[in-house]
C-alpha cells in the first residue's frame, strides 16, 4: 500500500467515525502512520482530502460475475439468500463509506445528490437478476428498482451499528444471528413478489 492509498484509507475511517467537522489533519496522520505535513504534501486542504478519500472507496471492487455463476435463477428464495450473504458482505467492505453520506450528506451538497446510503453497484446488480427470471411478475418488473432499494436498504439496515460512529466493521455474531433468524423469510418473501411463488 503507497503512502497516499494509507492517507486516504486512514481519513476514510476517521471521517467515518468523527464526522468531518470534529476530523483533524493530526488524528488522521496519526492513523496513517505519517505527519501533517506528509498528508499537504498529497492533498491540498482536508476538504480534498474529504472528496479524495470517498471517490477512491466508491470504486467498488464488488464481483458479479463471481457471485452470478452461484444463482440458479430458478430457486429465487434461494438465490436471494446468496445475494443477500453477498451484499451484507459488500455493505461491510463499505460501512466507513456509508457512515460518511449518512452523516455529512446534508452538509455538503456533492454527497447529496449522489445519494450513496443504499449501494448503487448492489442495487444495480439485484436489477440485473430480476431482469433475467422467466417469470417475474409484471409488477416486479415495472418496480425493479423500488424492490431493489428494498432488499438492499434491509440488508444495510441489517448490517448498520446503532450507533453510526461505532467500531463495528466486520460481521459480528450478533448480526449473523439475526441474519440466519430473518433474512430466510424476507428471501421467501421478495420470492414471492418477484415470481408469485416461494
Amino acid at each position: 500500500m503507497t503512502t497516499e492509498e494509507r492517507i486516504l484509507e486512514s481519513a476514510l475511517k476517521v471521517f467515518s467515525r468523527m464526522g468531518y467537522k470534529n476530523s483533524s489533519i493530526k488524528e488522521i496522520a496519526r492513523k496513517a502512520e505519517v505527519n501533517s505535513l506528509t498528508i499537504f504534501r498529497y492533498f491540498h486542504d482536508k476538504e480534498t482530502l474529504f472528496f479524495s478519500a470517498i471517490n477512491k472507496v466508491k470504486e467498488s471492487r464488488f464481483d458479479s460475475d463471481a457471485l452470478n455463476s452461484r444463482l440458479t435463477y430458478t430457486d429465487v428464495a434461494a438465490d436471494i439468500m446468496i445475494m443477500s450473504e453477498a451484499y451484507l458482505d459488500e455493505v461491510y467492505a463499505n460501512i466507513s463509506l456509508m457512515r460518511v453520506f449518512i452523516s455529512e450528506a446534508m452538509n455538503f451538497e456533492k454527497l447529496r445528490k449522489e445519494a450513496w446510503f443504499i449501494s448503487p453497484v448492489l442495487k444495480e446488480h439485484f436489477k440485473a437478476y430480476m431482469m433475467k427470471l422467466d417469470n417475474l411478475t409484471p409488477l416486479a418488473a415495472k418496480n425493479s428498482d423500488l424492490l431493489a432499494d428494498m432488499l438492499v436498504s434491509y440488508i444495510t439496515k441489517k448490517a448498520m451499528p446503532l450507533n453510526k460512529y461505532g467500531n463495528t466493521e466486520s460481521r459480528t455474531p450478533e448480526i449473523e444471528e439475526i441474519f440466519r433468524e430473518s433474512m430466510p423469510s424476507q428471501a421467501k418473501c421478495m420470492a414471492f413478489m418477484l415470481t408469485g411463488n416461494t
